[in-house]
């Protein structure tokens, strides 16, 4: 049988998702080895009451605070040099931005020239690129 025999009613690309994503961790295939990483951080943040992202951050896991800690920075950036209206961001693109500043220690001097160019070009009127927010 196939899909296209069931009759299944969607009524939005949301909620034909939900049937696609697996509920479980036993429903994921393949990654063995970290379905029985992750059964093991689940379990221990459910023992000690806490949300898992709470649990993994204190773990100290290597990247996962590293990733946060640019992520904040990434913000912090948009937020200084762009100001709170136009520094808003995605999480996927916050996300991408914080891995490329992760991955590469010379990153950060050409987002804040980017940053500074985007901010003249918004508004005409400053011609001081240092200034902030």
């Amino acid at each position: 049988m196939s899909v296209l025999d069931k009759n299944i009613s969607l009524n939005s690309p949301d909620e034909e998702e939900k049937t696609l994503r697996p509920k479980k961790l036993d429903d994921y295939i393949g990654q063995e080895d970290i379905k029985e990483m992750l059964e093991v951080f689940i379990k221990a943040s459910i023992k000690r009451d806490e949300s898992l992202e709470n649990y993994l951050s204190s773990t100290a896991l290597t990247g996962v605070d590293r990733t946060t800690e640019r992520e904040r920075e990434v913000t912090e950036l948009y937020n200084k040099w762009l100001g709170p209206t136009l520094g808003k961001l995605t999480d996927n693109e916050r996300a991408e931005i914080a891995g490329k500043l992760r991955d590469d220690p010379d990153y950060e001097d050409a987002l804040i020239s980017s940053l500074k160019q985007s901010r003249l070009a918004a508004f005409s009127n400053y011609t001081n690129p240092e200034l902030t927010y």
